[in-house]
């Protein structure tokens, strides 16, 4: 049986008596567990106490195999677990879509890409984290929660473009303002056609609908007028 120690309120113990917090992990350790999980259990602490407080305890404990328990009530969960991580931290504990007591824990939904695509560690297969998204809206679903549309990877506002300049740029170089690939998440680029939209917006949307504008007829311009004339109307 492989034995989990989760730390309750450690790194708030640790600021109150460092030597007893590290004390109690010893104590942990000596009788066999087999991961020792740091918790910032009332999500109060920021990255660099986090990354400070876990270099600590990996020079005194070398050996060990360290977790982490991250809560976002300051909405530092994902940076605190990625910080963690560089300390050497290699269990993580967290929720898809960060679904959890109070303002949420660690979101799954954002540390695994992150992880993966940023930090070039893999932990599930391409082919899994590209239903990345659909399982976000499956669990979202099983909780009778709505999805977060702004959610970092997940969101279905997470590659949607509005203003006509981004449009523009996305359609001309793509990256300009994706910092991914969505597919690679199971997410796709959304294209909106509202009052800030130029026509580079209006002629993307008529594309994937299958209509053919020319940007330069009389017709679209006037298209794009009525659009924004209907947006502001409500």
């Amino acid at each position: 049986r492989t034995v989990f120690l989760d730390a309750e309120h450690f790194y708030d113990g640790y600021v109150l008596d460092a030597d007893y917090a590290l004390t109690a992990l010893e104590c942990g350790l000596n009788a066999g567990a087999a991961v020792v999980v740091l918790c910032d259990t009332n999500g109060g602490r920021l990255p660099s106490e986090i990354g400070a407080i876990t270099r600590a305890v990996r020079d005194r404990f070398p050996e060990a195999v360290l977790g982490i328990h991250a809560h976002d009530d300051m909405g530092c969960a994902a940076a605190n677990t990625l910080t963690a991580m560089a300390e050497g931290a290699v269990q993580i504990q967290g929720t898809i879509n960060g679904y959890g007591e109070r303002t949420g824990n660690a979101n799954l939904s954002t540390i695994i890409p992150i992880v993966q695509l940023k930090l070039g560690i893999e932990l599930v297969s391409p082919a899994q984290l590209a239903t990345l998204t659909k399982l976000s809206h499956f669990v979202a679903e099983l909780a009778n929660m709505a999805p977060q549309d702004s959610a970092p990877f997940v969101g279905r506002n997470a590659f949607t473009h509005k203003g006509g300049m981004h449009a523009d740029a996305e359609r001309k170089s793509k990256g300009s303002y994706e910092h991914i690939d969505p597919e690679l998440v199971g997410n796709r680029t959304r294209i909106l056609v509202s009052e800030v939209s130029g026509r580079s917006s209006l002629l993307q949307k008529a594309s994937q609908l299958g209509i053919s504008l020319d940007r330069d007829k009389p017709q679209t311009q006037q298209i794009l007028r009525r659009v924004k004339e209907l947006e502001n109307e409500g």
